[in-house]
């Protein structure tokens, strides 16, 4: 497994069911382009946001926002 994929499952178990995988973006998007986010995440209340932070912070894992708008953030791809 690539270092990518186990910090994705670190995040992922450490959010439990705040995190889904393989979320469609494109309808999301104005454009109506893209592919799936491994991990995504809805932000609708702060202690969701803590919570995304801590699992971050605790991996050593990074968030980037991708845009204007609401609030994107993404896992830098890697190994």
């Amino acid at each position: 497994m690539s270092r990518r994929l186990a910090l994705l499952d670190d995040v992922a178990q450490r959010l439990g069911p705040l995190a889904r995988r393989q979320v469609p973006l494109a309808p999301l998007c104005t454009y109506k382009v893209g592919g799936a986010a491994a991990l995504f995440v809805t932000i609708e209340r702060p202690e969701t946001l803590d919570a995304v932070a801590a699992a971050l912070a605790a991996t050593g894992a990074g968030a980037e926002p991708l845009g204007p708008g609401p609030a994107v953030g993404a896992v830098p791809a890697g190994d």
